[in-house]
């Protein structure tokens, strides 16, 4: 979105890059990834960095906020109540569309919040692949705060293992094998040494967690939780000797109740400029007449499953559980990057890592959606180019 850098770059690029991006990223992980990469990165102003940084303190402080906390007790289903509740987030993803101010300038605006992780180290190679295939400019970063890889990976794996024994240690998911984001925890592993683990594969004794290392039985002391959810609660196939609510013998790298408690639920509650108008939807006294400026979004779902994005009087009407629905100012996405059939938008998720006896989260790297569809997401985007998953280089 700085028209000179995007200029250079557009002219500079070439389907030849764009694959040796493509296969330096599968050779790392020995897979493809299971999302598009778009042919682009994006350029931003400095002065957009620290409104994203104004925008990001100001969210994460509402979250934060006493009253809220004891609000959002009643966000955490009774089935997935888990003990040993963290006094923070280990890891906060906040979304934001990239929109215009009054004045034309540009502007961050809230899509969504999540209390959970990320593709950290997806986003980290992503970066090494752009700037080895790609002409970067020089003073461009795609960090925040002491932005470096090698801080960041350091802080990676002091909140993920916390001093714990790395075979102690495991990333915990559903069906990880058949997951779009398998190459996250591919280098998860490589980075870390640590185990991927379908719930399925859990083995308990007691207050004890086990998995199979090779012929061993080995014990879990930490998990690195990448379950949501909603996913497994819509697949009773999957059953496992664990269940959330179990009293066990481990302490969480992300803990599951943060994944209710920092979400689309606490976006009513939070007082911020960069925050669209938000009502849950069974707290609306009466339905907006102008509802073709709003958004229906359930509550505790990833990647727009469920979004009604032209909301009609029925839609609303027919929600059996309003309690876990919103109704959501629309966000008008600025299309400012030039591809070459047209303007492309795009969604920026700041990635924020909050360690077990930090004081705050800490600012790491983004990640960065391109969009020519009506949302953000793969289904608003079939059949297109220059959109997909990337990442931001901000001047300096």
């Amino acid at each position: 979105m700085i028209q000179e850098v995007r200029a250079t770059f557009n002219q500079q690029f070439s389907e030849t890059k764009h694959q040796a991006v493509l296969n330096e990223l599968g050779s790392y992980f020995g897979i493809p990834p299971g999302f598009r990469v778009a042919e682009t990165p994006v350029f931003l102003p400095a002065y957009f960095k620290q409104k994203l940084i104004e925008a990001s303190n100001e969210i994460v402080n509402g979250f934060m906020e006493k009253d809220y906390l004891k609000i959002s007790l009643k966000s955490i289903p009774d089935e997935w109540n888990t003990p040993g509740f963290s006094e923070h987030p280990n890891f906060m993803v906040l979304d934001y569309g990239i929109c215009l101010d009054e004045d034309g300038s540009l502007k961050p605006m809230l899509i969504e919040a999540q209390g959970f992780p990320s593709v950290f180290y997806f986003q980290m190679s992503l970066d090494r692949a752009f700037r080895a295939n790609y002409d970067i400019p020089a003073g461009f970063s795609s960090y925040f705060e002491n932005g470096n890889e090698t801080y960041f990976k350091q802080l990676l794996e002091e909140t993920i293992l916390n001093g714990h024994p790395k075979e102690e240690v495991i990333l915990l998911e559903l069906e990880p094998q058949k997951q779009t984001t398998l190459v996250d925890f591919i280098g998860t592993e490589k980075e870390l040494g640590i185990k991927t683990i379908c719930v399925s594969e859990l083995l308990k004794d007691g207050k004890e967690l086990y998995y199979m290392n090779g012929k061993k039985k080995q014990l879990i002391t930490r998990i690195y939780n990448r379950v949501i959810a909603d996913d497994w609660a819509q697949r009773p196939d999957i059953t496992s000797a664990f269940k959330f609510t179990d009293e066990v013998n481990v302490s969480w790298a992300g803990h599951p109740n943060w994944f209710f408690k920092v979400s689309k639920f606490g976006l009513p509650y939070l007082d911020s400029s960069y925050v669209p108008k938000t009502t849950i939807l069974s707290k609306l006294s009466n339905i907006p007449e102008d509802l073709e400026n709003y958004v229906l979004k359930p509550l505790f779902s990833f990647s727009g499953s469920g979004v009604v994005f032209n909301v009609l009087p029925e839609d609303i009407q027919n929600v059996k559980e309003p309690e876990n629905y919103i109704l959501q100012k629309k966000v008008n996405y600025y299309p400012g990057i030039q591809s070459p059939d047209g303007m492309v938008k795009c969604e920026l998720r700041v990635m924020l890592i909050w360690p077990d006896k930090a004081d705050k989260p800490i600012f790491t790297t983004n990640l960065t959606r391109l969009s020519k569809g009506e949302l953000i997401g793969v289904k608003f985007n079939r059949n297109k180019i220059w959109v997909g998953g990337s990442l931001s280089y901000f001047a300096e």
